[in-house]
């Protein structure tokens, strides 16, 4: 695989990554305004959350299975089709039910992205810059969710939700059609120089199993699951935290988060590039690098909720989101390496739905309940003291993250050896 191909190849994903976290955070933006449309309180508002992030997990089991059996790109791209579509469709919803119903399809469609694009981009750069390269599409995720802020902000106040919605599926309709023209299957192994051992694919069972055996795995995951329900319930709340407790527009509030947004995507590269360049002289800062971030995001989330001011509270989340960001690439680069070359996809969904599972399914509720139960006595301030736990999570993923980088290079050499 030629240099140019590899970058198309990189190109592509970025791009539905971008699609793929802009459509997701558009629903959160909107989530003010749909509950006062629909009539719903913040426990059904983080219901639907919960509803896409359960269906994700579930659907992202079977698809990674199927993008291992058969060609992943086009999972990807009809993953990418899919949730589009169901994204456009979520505008005729006359209904809270209705609009649940397609953020289940949504989920459904997301579900085949995360894992068959994590699939190939090991199979196209080696393991020793996969880590970057799994940085740079971790730093879509945030930039997509920018972008969503801003045009979403735009659309929302000048259109309304239901149009923006329109226009948001339309455009991941055509970039997934894109990515089919354009972009071809690499060889399982090529990377490593391994395609030989793509023809035994073991069962999912099997996959589970293997990975399971080894302890930096088990505590990457929980990790993993952990920073992702803080990170989570953060972007899908901090919008309307702006808006409801320091009374910002929802365009004001879109534009601030989506500054936000950027710091989380350096935040995202500079994870990987470090997790490269330090784990090439010790495995151990696989583990390292996302401990210290989430170690160092944990006391800046709870000074970003509690600040008074929406100026300060803006300031401090962008530094609380950059740290934030570390876990994705090196986590995601650590499981790639423990897996079977045959049974990447399925490593990756494995991680991907646990992930969605507890940040999507649970935190987002949890912060919605809290703050109806704080509403009687704290008022709109309410959501403020909900988003305060996303700084006791920062810090217990930390933990399980240093666990993690104890074993990891005993892990990875048991892992050569089958």
């Amino acid at each position: 695989m030629t240099r140019r191909q590899q970058r198309l190849v990189l190109g592509m994903i970025l791009l539905i990554t971008v699609v793929e976290y802009g459509h997701r955070q558009l629903l959160a933006l909107a989530l003010v305004p749909i509950g006062v449309d629909l009539g719903v309180s913040d426990t059904a508002l983080g219901a639907l959350l919960t509803a896409f992030g359960v269906t994700y997990a579930a659907a992202a089991l079977l698809l990674g299975r199927l993008a291992d059996r058969t060609s992943r790109c086009a999972v990807l791209a009809a993953g990418a089709a899919f949730f589009s579509v169901m994204t456009a469709l979520g505008a005729v919803a006359g209904s809270y039910l209705g609009l649940v119903s397609t953020r289940l399809g949504v989920g459904v469609g997301q579900a085949g992205v995360s894992p068959a694009s994590t699939a190939i981009l090991s199979d196209t750069f080696p393991p020793e810059r996969r880590a970057t390269m799994l940085g740079l599409v971790a730093m879509a995720a945030p930039f997509g969710i920018a972008v969503a802020l801003v045009a979403g902000g735009f659309g929302i106040e000048a259109y309304g939700w239901r149009p923006t919605f329109v226009a948001a599926g339309v455009i991941g309709v055509l970039v997934s059609a894109l990515f089919a023209l354009l972009v071809k299957e690499p060889p399982r192994g090529f990377s490593e120089g391994r395609e030989a051992e793509a023809d035994r694919p073991p069962s999912f069972v099997a996959v589970v199993r293997h990975l399971g055996r080894f302890r930096s795995f088990r505590h990457v995951l929980v990790a993993t699951a952990l920073s992702s329900l803080a990170a989570i319930t953060a972007a899908q709340w901090a919008p309307g935290f702006l808006h409801r407790v320091h009374g910002m527009s929802i365009r004001d509030a879109g534009l601030a988060f989506a500054v936000c947004s950027l710091a989380s995507a350096l935040g995202s590269l500079l994870s990987g590039v470090v997790s490269d360049r330090a784990g090439s002289r010790d495995a151990r800062w696989y583990g390292w690098v996302p401990a210290i971030g989430s170690l160092l995001a944990a006391p800046l989330h709870l000074i970003a909720f509690l600040w008074p001011g929406a100026f300060g509270a803006v300031g401090w989340l962008v530094p609380a989101l950059f740290f934030a960001m570390f876990f994705g690439p090196p986590a995601t680069a650590s499981v790639q390496s423990l897996a079977p070359i045959a049974m990447r996809a399925s490593a990756g969904a494995v991680l991907a739905s646990t992930l969605i599972f507890v940040g999507m399914g649970a935190g987002p509720l949890l912060a919605g309940a809290v703050s109806d139960l704080l509403h009687a006595s704290h008022g709109e301030e309410s959501l403020r003291y909900a988003l305060c736990g996303v700084s006791g999570v920062y810090a217990w993923s930390s933990a399980h993250f240093f666990s993690a980088a104890r074993t990891f290079r005993q892990d990875l050499v048991a892992a050569a050896r089958g």
